[in-house]
């Protein structure tokens, strides 16, 4: 039996005047502030399978031998080329469980920029448990590339922690500048906007269109699957984004741009739902005008949904720390990244 609200015997939690329901809505937001400034920061726990640490940052070389030992009737591994310095770039095919209509399927790749390990590290992840678990959409195939530049990616771990660019000498004239943006290298809008004809530039468009081996073979995997592609993720980081295309210039949007964007919130959301990072939703150019992407020229292709995610805020403990993503941050960022791709998977396994 419920009292009505204006009897005498009504506990005083149901008799709060506005005044203390104020006060206290108030107090409990302060608590909940309190609490969340004072969260410690992630810690570091090992995850480790055949002997190769996931929530750890790994040589190429290291990453080639895990990838071939988890493979299992699900998943296979292959090479996609030959980088600048012959080194491969691994593609990992994850197929549908269902094999009773034809598949559709979702390419990822990472590591495009060598100092962005986060991503390299948060693809490995996925692969790993897209190729164990039963969580996804069983009737789509997904490709990861998990390190799309492994030339910059090693010497990243070797000379210079802050290099951006592919290793290829292209510019005999200017040797001590070696490299291109792969991320500019498309040919969509190639050396447009937010691009440089300058070699020693982090922004070097390249001589010319797919001048990178690194990004000729993902265009053309991209050109070749491009009927039964529905989906493209590029990982990089940091920006706690997804960037919807166009990008290379301002007001540059696809027709579908809307639908596209309502999927990006969906997928924040998603992210967001676990650790409170705040991940937006925006158009590319938002963020900065760049041309030659891989994400556009997913998108030139007719490919459906096209996003880039820029990993992490750059901080760690309060502290800035830019692409030197620490450790820590592996097994958060994988989280939030895999909420986003189940939102996003669903909705792509309707197609």
């Amino acid at each position: 039996m419920s009292l009505p609200d204006d009897s005498p015997h009504t506990p005083s939690l149901f008799r709060w005047s506005p005044y203390s329901i104020k006060r206290t809505m108030f107090s409990w937001l302060l608590l909940i502030t309190v609490v969340y400034a004072v969260q410690p920061p992630p810690s570091y726990r090992p995850f480790i399978v055949n002997n190769f640490d996931l929530n750890d940052y790994h040589s190429h070389n290291t990453i080639l031998r895990f990838l071939n030992s988890i493979q299992n009737n699900r998943s296979r591994v292959r090479s996609l080329g030959l980088s600048s310095e012959q080194r491969h770039i691994p593609i990992v095919k994850i197929s549908a469980l269902d094999t009773t209509r034809p598949p559709v399927e979702v390419f990822i790749d990472a590591g495009f920029h060598a100092r962005e390990w986060i991503s390299v590290a948060t693809a490995l992840r996925l692969i790993y448990n897209l190729s164990r678990t039963n969580d996804w959409p069983s009737n789509v195939n997904i490709y990861v590339v998990p390190v799309a530049n492994p030339d910059g990616y090693e010497y990243t771990r070797t000379f210079d922690r802050d290099w951006r660019n592919t290793r290829s000498i292209l510019a005999p004239n200017f040797r001590n500048c070696r490299g291109v943006d792969a991320n500019r290298n498309f040919p969509f809008h190639w050396a447009g906007q937010g691009t440089s004809n300058d070699p020693c530039s982090e922004i070097y468009h390249g001589p010319r269109p797919l001048s990178e081996p690194e990004a000729r073979v993902v265009a053309q995997f991209l050109s070749k699957h491009a009927n039964t592609l529905r989906a493209y993720i590029s990982l990089h980081s940091y920006h706690n984004a997804i960037l919807v295309p166009f990008g290379y210039r301002s007001n540059a949007r696809p027709r579908d741009y809307d639908e596209l964007m309502w999927t990006a919130l969906d997928m924040t959301r998603a992210m967001n739902s676990l650790y409170g990072n705040n991940y937006t939703a925006i158009n590319s150019a938002q963020l900065y005008p760049a041309a030659g992407c891989s994400d556009d020229y997913a998108k030139s292709l007719g490919i459906k949904y096209v996003y880039t995610m820029e990993l992490t805020t750059g901080e760690f403990n309060r502290q800035y720390v830019g692409f030197e993503t620490p450790r820590e941050l592996i097994q958060q960022t994988y989280d939030e990244v895999r909420a986003a791709l189940l939102t996003l998977l669903l909705k792509v396994s309707e197609l």
